[in-house]
C-alpha cells in the first residue's frame, strides 16, 4: 500500500472513530432570583423506551446528562420546598448538546408546572 494510500485510510479511520453516536442533556436550575440550586433532581425519561437516568445539580445548579441515544425524551425536575417542572419532548439529535434550563417557583413538592415543546 502506498503511503498516499495509507495516509487516506487512517484519515477515514481516524473521522469515523470521532463521529459521536449520542448526544446530552444540560441545563441550569434557578430559583425566582436567579440564582442556581444545587441538589436539584432531574429526571431525563426516554419517551420510546421509557427508560428513566436520574442526575442532580452542582453547587451552581448546573446538571449534565450522561450520553444519550438520539430520540425523543422528557426531562423533569424536582427540590423539596419547590414547584416541580417539567418539558416534554425534547427532540435530541447526535452529537447534540440540547439545554433545557428551569425556573424554579417556591410552591407545593406535590405541583407541575409542565411546558410541552419542540
Amino acid at each position: 500500500m502506498s503511503n498516499r494510500l495509507l495516509a487516506l485510510f487512517i484519515a477515514f479511520a481516524g473521522a469515523a472513530l470521532s463521529q459521536v453516536d449520542t448526544g446530552a442533556i444540560s441545563g441550569l436550575v434557578r430559583d425566582s432570583s436567579g440564582a442556581g440550586i444545587p441538589a436539584v433532581q432531574v429526571k431525563i425519561t426516554d419517551e420510546s423506551a421509557g427508560l428513566a437516568t436520574e442526575v442532580a445539580t452542582n453547587s451552581t445548579g448546573l446538571y449534565v446528562s450522561p450520553p444519550l441515544r438520539a430520540g425523543t425524551y422528557g426531562v423533569e425536575a424536582r427540590a423539596s420546598g419547590f414547584e416541580a417542572a417539567a418539558n416534554k419532548r425534547v427532540q435530541l439529535d447526535l452529537s447534540q448538546r440540547f439545554e433545557v434550563d428551569f425556573d424554579l417557583v417556591v410552591g407545593a413538592v406535590s405541583s407541575t408546572v409542565a411546558w410541552q415543546g419542540a
